[in-house]
């Protein structure tokens, strides 16, 4: 096994359990929920798909495979969204619990 697979399925668990300790402050309906649990599993399925799609490319070269040439800048596109929102979503939520916690400071003289 290459870095190229251990690597994204090294870091699903993380990006999960992440995305589970952001969603566990918030009451969300159970479909918004599993689509929020799902990204990560996204990133890490469209991850190995180009990483496959590569290498199916490299390997056939000098055969051409028109199709999956043209398919996968979309598929980076689409992995590479996933990933920053696998990531940016728990950020934001645990940031704005974390804000919406902080007492508030009262200035002196007012």
């Amino acid at each position: 096994m290459t870095t190229d697979v251990l690597l994204p399925l090294s870091v699903l668990p993380f990006l999960f359990l992440l995305i589970r300790r952001a969603l566990s402050r918030y009451s969300l309906s159970p479909v918004l929920r599993g689509l929020l649990l799902s990204v990560p599993v996204a990133y890490v399925v469209f991850d190995l798909l180009e990483n496959a799609s590569v290498l199916a490319l490299l390997t056939k070269y000098p055969e051409r495979m028109n199709v999956l040439a043209a398919t996968l800048p979309y598929t980076t596109v689409i992995k590479r969204a996933a990933s920053l929102l696998a990531i940016g979503i728990p950020l934001a939520m645990l940031g704005f619990e974390l804000v919406r916690k902080k007492p508030l400071v009262r200035v002196k003289g007012s």
